[in-house]
């Protein structure tokens, strides 16, 4: 399907797809940054007729965010934010990683090399 046809199906452009959760996503905006040995990072903003997300429902979670030009980027959701709340639909915005992000979340970790268990 070409874009002037999603302008007349009344289909967005993304689709944000979480695994395993309830949450119905319309893709308002996005930014990505992506570069050479740092892992990925994607903020969304999103809208759902959904109220309350419990953040358990999104978070930790395996996302794949699609582009109609058939880019796809899949990860993991490490944040979620509430924006807003209207009459008929809440917007929020997640950050969408890679797994190698989730490292930076260790508060206390070391590796050595070269010795067995009991050495250490």
């Amino acid at each position: 399907m070409d874009n002037w046809s999603a302008l007349f199906d009344g289909q967005t452009r993304y689709l944000l797809d979480i695994n395993d959760s309830t949450v119905k996503p319309d893709v308002l905006r996005f930014r990505g940054r992506e570069a050479l040995s740092e892992p990925f990072r994607w903020d969304i903003e999103f809208t759902t007729p959904q109220g309350n997300i419990v953040p358990e429902d999104v978070l930790m979670k395996y996302a794949s965010l699609r582009m109609r030009g058939g880019r796809n980027v899949h990860g993991m959701v490490t944040r979620l934010e509430w924006l807003s709340t209207s009459k008929d639909q809440s917007h929020y915005r997640l950050t969408l990683s890679s797994r190698l992000a989730l490292l930076g979340y260790t508060r206390q970790c070391a590796v050595w090399q070269n010795q067995s268990v009991p050495e250490v």
